[in-house]
């Protein structure tokens, strides 16, 4: 029997290679492993076409400088009793315009503030992370109460979309109209650290869906994020939004919750920047499989208080000045 035919079939067989995208479309799952369709002796696969590799076109390129020298001021400054002095130390061109505090449960607050900077030609919103023990009890208990409808694009986790809206009609809407219609060609900043980030990207969602701000202006960009909606929502970001960053340090435990359990599993969007030191890091292809941060099997709490290698909450009491 001549088995060469064989042996020459299972050979190109196995060194050709699939399309992540097609394959999904064919209902099968994408091997990473052998990049092959079908799961037969494959170590790392999907079935979820935000964890194919990243093939937009117009996709925003990863500024280090942008985010560590301005983004990490204006998140940092969310938690600031001032955030203009933490702008006036750190990041002078930019001005507050009004800060906003809401009881957002009946345990706690969120905060949020608006500012300007003119020699950016940016608007900037950013929301403050979760503040304390109390707080951070409270989201998890809230993690049984499901999720709420994002419009007709999915479901986000009730206790960030409701910190949004009381944020929202707090005040927050009142000064953001005027000054985007005001500005309408600037870029718009959305930021934030922790639930900060969270409740950033339901405001990005929000304002985008609404017709407030054009996509193309907005720059999301968040700092150690939990998982804010179900992969519908995301899959929204994904395509709605072009500049979306999730910066991740090392083995912060954070952006693995909420996790991925349940009837209802939240999800990430793209793209996460996985620093996997202080100073190097990877731009991971997938928004939120078994890779970049979700593959650390073991989780370090400490990892979340430090972005840059500066203490967030320390940075803020300090004004931006340590």
């Amino acid at each position: 029997m001549n088995i060469l035919p064989l042996i020459v079939f299972l050979f190109f067989n196995y060194i050709s290679c699939d399309n992540c995208t097609d394959c999904l479309a064919k209902n099968e799952v994408f091997c990473f492993s052998q990049a092959k369709c079908g799961w037969l002796f494959c170590q790392a696969w999907t079935d979820k076409s935000l964890n194919c590799p990243d093939v937009r076109e117009n996709i925003a390129e990863y500024n280090e400088t942008f985010v560590k020298d301005i983004m990490l001021v204006t998140s940092t400054a969310a938690a600031a009793e001032d955030p203009q002095k933490c702008f006036d130390n750190a990041l002078p061109s930019m001005k507050l315009i009004n800060k906003y505090e809401v009881q957002c449960s009946d345990l706690a607050k969120c905060v949020a503030y608006l500012s300007i900077d003119h020699s950016y030609s940016a608007i900037n919103l950013a929301f403050r992370g979760t503040q304390g023990d109390v707080q951070l009890i409270e989201q998890a208990l809230n993690y049984v109460k499901g999720n709420r409808e994002f419009f007709k694009n999915g479901k986000v986790f009730n206790y960030f979309l409701e910190a949004f809206i009381y944020l929202w009609v707090g005040g927050l809407e009142e000064d953001l109209i005027p000054t985007l219609r005001k500005y309408p060609d600037y870029q718009v900043w959305i930021n934030g650290y922790s639930l900060g980030g969270a409740i950033a990207s339901v405001s990005a969602a929000y304002l985008v869906k609404i017709g407030l701000i054009n996509p193309q202006n907005v720059r999301l960009v968040t700092f150690g994020q939990p998982r804010t909606g179900d992969y519908e929502f995301v899959t929204w970001i994904d395509t709605h939004l072009p500049y979306t960053f999730r910066i991740v340090n090392q083995r912060d435990p954070v952006p693995q919750l909420p996790p991925k359990i349940g009837l209802v599993q939240l999800f990430h969007f793209r793209t996460e920047i996985w620093y996997t030191s202080a100073t190097k890091y990877e731009t991971c292809q997938q928004a939120d499989g078994p890779f970049c941060s979700a593959s650390q099997l073991f989780l370090n709490w400490s990892d979340h208080l430090v972005y840059f290698s500066r203490n967030i909450g320390k940075w803020a009491k300090s004004n931006c000045t340590l």
